[in-house]
């Protein structure tokens, strides 16, 4: 069936879960934001390490795993550059997300220095445009800049959930959301732009998302990034990959079990390294006191 939607939505490919991820992150980061504070030093210590730190983990690991493969096939230990696994893109170039994350997350912690809501937000959303616009002068795909607002949308969600939440719960709101799909629907046909749709479809499902939460009272309007999310992005390329190398394709509800099962390991691990870490800075201040 030759369906304009179905086709719309394959040819979003993983960039609606990445525009629901950014929005996601927004959401979460701002609502840490109003329960503690952080200073710009403080800020990048411990956000940017919290990104990166997983990174780290998948890169090691899928480096370890492609020595073992190589030696499994010509019997000698071959090493690349070891030094690929601090790379963003060396190893994995979908990793190219948290780089764009690095971006919104530097902007964030910029923005949250200025004391007053309004005037952080209003810098927060120029800033955003212009990271937008460096990114096309660039001539980056669009899939490295066309989330990057659902990023925005979901900081000013957070600080003004109260307001967005009785909103999308309002007739009028939705013929205006509707109004304005169009509109912008009808002007990416217009201009033969695709990258427009892709907008309209990370617009929609974001509000429908703000719907489904602000209609379930039990949720009293948080919206909590799951655990394995960030560790399910790192994995499921490579195992959609691994397969190809191989010569078959994995069956979906089979990709979906070691995707999940592969996230939740990589998460696992994180936990680890984090309890060694703590376990040796303790010792470390035991033994100076």
């Amino acid at each position: 069936m030759d369906s304009p939607i179905l086709h719309l939505f394959s040819a979003q490919g993983g960039w609606s879960g990445v525009a629901m991820f950014f929005f996601l992150s927004g959401y979460g980061l701002m609502e840490s934001e109003r329960k503690t504070h952080l200073g710009l030093a403080a800020f990048v210590r411990k956000r940017f390490w919290k990104i990166y730190k997983p990174v780290l983990i998948a890169n090691a690991l899928t480096f370890l795993c492609m020595t073992v493969f190589v030696y499994c096939k010509t019997s000698e230990w071959y090493l690349a550059n070891w030094t690929d696994i601090f790379k963003l893109t060396r190893i994995d170039y979908y990793y190219w997300f948290v780089g764009v994350l690095f971006a919104c997350y530097a902007i964030f912690g910029m923005c949250i220095q200025v004391p007053k809501t309004h005037c952080r937000n209003i810098l927060l959303s120029l800033l955003t445009i212009l990271l937008c616009i460096v990114f096309m002068i660039c001539r980056c795909s669009v899939n490295h800049w066309a989330s990057i607002p659902l990023f925005t949308i979901g900081v000013i969600t957070a600080e003004y959930s109260e307001v967005v939440f009785s909103l999308v719960k309002k007739w009028h709101f939705w013929i205006l959301f509707a109004l304005t799909c169009g509109l912008m629907v009808v002007f990416a046909k217009y201009v033969h732009e695709m990258t427009l749709l892709h907008i309209v479809v990370n617009l929609l499902q974001t509000v429908l998302l703000l719907l489904f939460v602000g209609l379930g009272g039990t949720f009293s309007h948080n919206i909590v990034l799951g655990e394995l999310s960030y560790p399910i992005y790192l994995v499921h390329h490579k195992l959609i990959d691994f397969p190809i190398y191989l010569g078959y394709m994995l069956p979906v509800w089979l990709f979906l079990l070691l995707t999940i099962y592969a996230a939740w390991l990589l998460h696992k691990t994180i936990q680890l390294t984090d309890r060694v870490s703590l376990s040796l800075s303790v010792h470390t201040k035991y033994h100076n006191v």
